[in-house]
């Protein structure tokens, strides 16, 4: 019995320990663009995307990120000739998702949203949107020898007549030269219910005074 009452104080300073370690985590401030061929398993609505760039403003109390997507030519259902000219003529169309993948990434990467690092616990924001709420919460994490910031967003929209929840799971880590930033990305369907491993780059400052 002591043992385990023991025991079970250790793991509970250890926990406490780390938590306190982790609220002066890394300063993400900066300009990123997301490097899509040093990514992996990039969600299916970002593979339409021909650039993803994130704005970071960041002090001891609020993280705010700005994202702006550039989306590439859409492809058309075309047939396709093979070498031997053989034509294929275009699939039949399939149902269609709830939603685009248009829809699905701006709600993946938000134009602005501002998290609350000074309080980890679950936020409120009524976002760019009032008939889109956001549930917001922040929290600093040790993995490992990482001090990790996870970012929770859960937002719940309608798509063609149908009410559904997206929800992110973020977790930052910034590299030891401080040039990139990796993102494990976690959503649930109707997104992607998959793991992905985005890397960003560090772009150069732009001087707002020369503009």
């Amino acid at each position: 019995m002591k043992i385990a009452l023991l025991l079970s104080c250790v793991i509970a300073t250890l926990l406490a320990s780390q938590r306190v370690l982790a609220q002066s985590g890394p300063d993400f401030s900066g300009h990123w663009a997301l490097d899509i061929e040093q990514s992996a398993d990039l969600p299916q609505p970002l593979k339409s995307v021909l650039t993803l760039t994130m704005t970071v403003k960041q002090d001891d109390k609020q993280l705010r990120v700005e994202n702006e997507i550039t989306w590439g030519a859409a492809q058309q259902g075309l047939g396709l000739h093979s070498a031997r000219g053989i034509y294929y003529p275009p699939r039949a169309p399939r149902r269609p998702p709830l939603m685009d993948e248009r829809s699905l990434a701006a709600a993946l990467f938000l134009p602005t949203v501002n998290f609350n690092l000074s309080e980890p616990e679950e936020q409120a924001s009524s976002g760019a949107d009032s008939s889109a709420p956001l549930k917001l919460s922040a929290q600093w994490l040790v993995i490992g020898e990482n001090q990790v910031l996870q970012l929770n967003t859960a937002q719940s929209i309608v798509s063609q007549g149908h009410h559904l929840l997206v929800t992110n799971r973020e977790r930052w880590t910034l590299a030891h030269d401080g040039k990139t930033l990796v993102v494990e990305l976690y959503t649930t369907p109707p997104a992607t219910g998959e793991l992905a491993h985005l890397r960003f780059r560090r772009l150069p400052q732009v001087d707002e005074a020369g503009k």
